[in-house]
């Protein structure tokens, strides 16, 4: 007699990520992207609409163009959908300026007192990146194994998507330039 053995997955941390590949003459402005960000970091500091307390860093208010951010939303939330079978909903839009010498270190994108409204995942986009060993840092715990960290570039036109509750490090500007990035967070409604 053959012995039955099943296994179940109860949780699940993964990362996807990729380059934003669109076809041609329907290329991401990124340009006007890097623009509108620096403006809303560097001078306008209008406060971001949801209620950010949990974070470490300010975010602020961007007027994206919206014909661009829907561009690249619709890109990111349909490849997601058919290839990883999450249906993704903005649920807000920012972005930030990483000036030389600057760094977040052990951010996490969830209100723990308000996990009902909170995002289910963020998505990081490499608007313009200029320091070639720019890195995100995610850490985790493996059961027994705590404190493990994976590394992964963070680099111009390439997107990186994970739940909202794992906590990363964007590691220090090291060029002379600024590093800008847009940031999307997303609920599943399949959850």
């Amino acid at each position: 007699m053959r012995a039955k053995f099943h296994k179940q997955i109860l949780s699940e941390i993964s990362i996807i990520h990729g380059s934003v590949d669109m076809p041609k003459n329907f290329e991401i402005n990124r340009r006007l992207l890097k623009e509108s960000i620096v403006y809303s970091n560097l001078i306008s500091k209008e406060d971001a609409k949801l209620n950010t307390f949990y974070l470490p860093y300010p975010r602020y208010a961007v007027n994206f163009p919206p014909k661009v951010v829907g561009m690249l939303n619709a890109y990111i939330t349909e490849y997601i959908f058919l290839n990883h079978k999450l249906n993704l909903r903005n649920l807000d839009v920012w972005g930030n300026v990483f000036l030389p010498n600057e760094h977040y270190n052990f951010i996490r994108h969830v209100d723990t007192l308000d996990l009902r409204n909170s995002a289910d995942y963020i998505m990081l986009y490499g608007v313009d990146i200029t320091d070639p060993n720019s890195q995100i840092i995610f850490h985790y715990n493996d059961n027994r194994k705590k404190d493990r960290e994976f590394r992964m570039p963070l680099k111009s036109n390439q997107f990186i998507i994970f739940p909202s509750t794992l906590s990363h490090t964007i590691t220090k500007n090291k060029s002379e330039d600024l590093n800008t990035v847009l940031t999307i967070s997303y609920i599943n409604e399949l959850t």
